[in-house]
């Protein structure tokens, strides 16, 4: 949810801040409720269409989908996902000065010691997890751009970074890639239109593990990116162990076909 705020806000903020508030407050011994709060200086949403904002497949501000890209399902998410938490989620804003969007979400106390987490583990015996790759990720969200070049580079991965579909052909036909991470809704050309420019290029470019980068994965969608010539797919956001499995199999994939095809 707060990965979906930030973006929202960046998207709307072309120059200014963007901030990220977080308060706890007990409300008994084992539990309290922690509040959200992402407060930007950007364009702001007419008083008119706040009170539909949270509904599936509405933009605060039409042009964003233009621009931008993007269904409109990410608030109307992040609203059903607080009520599933016994929580609340609203905006404030004004035209031309910003707006501020919050949720509280009930959570249960825990011990210090337990909030500490150990680092994560992964296997060893595959090429993902056990050399170094040479990967593109196209991805127009900037929070997400940097989410995923900070799980591939700790990975001792090499990582370029393009904002579209466009972009993404033009650095296939360019550089030679372990694999891509094509987010599937970006401004420009979409990750399903991408990858079929990049299966209809000459050579082993066309032959480049493609992994999906979708936010609302739903039923039929697997098959769909598959149909459009990807290899496989994974939900943001996503976990670094995620990331590393679901890159495995794609090449693991890509390396059998070749022993096939001889």
């Amino acid at each position: 949810m707060i990965l979906n705020l930030v973006g929202n806000a960046i998207k709307s903020t072309h120059a200014g801040r963007v901030d990220v508030a977080v308060s706890y407050a007990a409300t008994g011994r084992d539990a309290g409720r922690l509040r959200v709060e992402v407060s930007d200086t950007g364009i702001g949403i007419e008083p008119a269409r706040i009170a539909d904002v949270f509904d599936k497949f509405v933009q605060a501000d039409a042009s964003t989908t233009r621009i931008y890209g993007g269904s409109g399902l990410g608030l109307s998410i992040c609203r059903d996902l607080v009520r599933l938490m016994d929580g609340e989620i609203g905006v404030d804003s004004v035209p031309g000065k910003g707006s501020r969007f919050w949720f509280t979400v009930r959570c249960a106390a825990v011990a210090r010691a337990e909030a500490i987490s150990k680092p994560a583990t992964t296997g060893t015996n595959d090429r993902a997890r056990s050399s170094s790759l040479r990967l593109l990720v196209a991805e127009d969200n900037p929070v997400n751009q940097e989410i995923a070049v900070v799980i591939l580079e700790a990975a001792g991965h090499h990582v370029d970074v393009v904002e579209n579909g466009a972009e993404a052909v033009a650095a296939v036909r360019n550089a030679s890639y372990d694999a891509i991470l094509l987010d599937v809704e970006m401004p420009i050309m979409d990750g399903i239109a991408a990858t079929r420019d990049i299966r209809g290029l000459p050579g082993a470019a066309a032959r480049v593990p493609i992994v999906a980068l979708t936010a609302n994965a739903m039923v039929g969608d697997r098959e769909r990116f598959i149909a459009a010539g990807m290899d496989d797919y994974v939900s943001k956001p996503f976990k670094s162990e995620t990331l590393s499995e679901v890159l495995a199999r794609a090449i693991e994939a890509k390396e059998q076909r070749a022993v096939v095809n001889g």
